[in-house]
């Protein structure tokens, strides 16, 4: 396990944060305490995989956003919440829209393509803001690790069954935020046609 996670491991930190990341990044700073990984190094490529992605994200917005609307109920409402607080509150958005769950990967997109912020602005705060995530996801994973390990024996806390066991717990996390979200969308459009805007009368 030792010797698959140093050969392999830090690619999946830099593709797990590039596609989203939050676990990823968590388990990378678990691994790290039990000196499985480095954790400088894990932050340096949590952050190369979170600013690549994004910036991939705003560019597919400003290329093809224009001319792609989502069917996904979900994907919809996401993108809508997006832009209702990109318009609101752009600098702090983009600071930390990683932490957000529902926006994390809907607001670069449509920073490129419906707010249409400029390129330079975007990579700034892109830069920012990754830097402040990469920082802080996996010193809270190394910190957990740092916790368990007081409670636990450190060669059953990094046995590769609980290992497995974080993996699959994280991906369930995952799979239930997404079936909450995609109900919320069916309730909201449920409502919508239930009960459409009246016209006035007219006299």
């Amino acid at each position: 396990m030792h010797e698959l996670i140093q050969q392999y491991g830090y690619a999946a930190v830099f593709v797990g944060t590039f596609v989203e990341g939050e676990s990823v990044a968590l388990l990378a700073g678990f691994l790290a305490h039990g000196e499985y990984l480095n954790l400088t190094t894990v932050i340096v490529v949590s952050f190369i995989g979170s600013f690549c992605g994004d910036q991939t994200a705003y560019w597919l917005g400003r290329r093809y956003g224009s001319r792609w609307r989502p069917q996904s109920q979900v994907l919809q409402r996401r993108m809508a919440d997006a832009e209702r607080l990109l318009t609101r509150h752009q600098i702090p958005v983009l600071l930390g829209f990683r932490f957000v769950y529902g926006i994390r990967n809907a607001t670069p997109f449509v920073a490129g393509s419906v707010t249409k912020i400029p390129l330079p602005r975007f990579i700034a705060l892109n830069a920012a803001g990754a830097a402040i995530w990469a920082i802080s996801i996996p010193v809270i994973g190394y910190y957990f690790g740092h916790t368990a390990e007081s409670l636990l024996d450190p060669q059953q806390l990094y046995d590769g069954r609980i290992i497995a066991a974080l993996v699959v717990g994280g991906l369930v996390i995952w799979l239930v935020r997404y079936l909450r979200a995609r109900r919320r969308a069916a309730r909201s459009t449920t409502t919508a046609s239930a009960n459409p805007p009246r016209t006035p009368e007219r006299f």
